[in-house]
């Protein structure tokens, strides 16, 4: 499953990617989105993860915005069922 995210997102999900495969592939950004492809239960434990992550951020627009791709993912597994 591919989900696109915008380089901002990606700002946040980047320090995520050690501790998870959220990794892009090199040649992924694509008109200033960059596509990660992974199998729905590594997007799962990424979303499980990310919402960890936001629970204990102490800035509320970091939270805002863990929230946000988490919501993001959520849905892209939903509509990918």
């Amino acid at each position: 499953m591919k989900i696109k995210f915008t380089k901002i997102e990606w700002e946040y999900l980047n320090p995520i990617s050690l501790y998870t495969d959220l990794i892009p592939e090199e040649g992924s950004e694509i008109d200033g989105l960059i596509e990660i492809e992974m199998s729905i239960g590594d997007w799962e434990e990424a979303s499980g993860f990310i919402a960890a992550e936001s629970n204990h951020a102490e800035e509320q627009d970091v939270q805002a915005q863990l929230d946000s791709i988490h919501d993001k993912i959520e849905k892209s597994m939903v509509q990918r069922n």
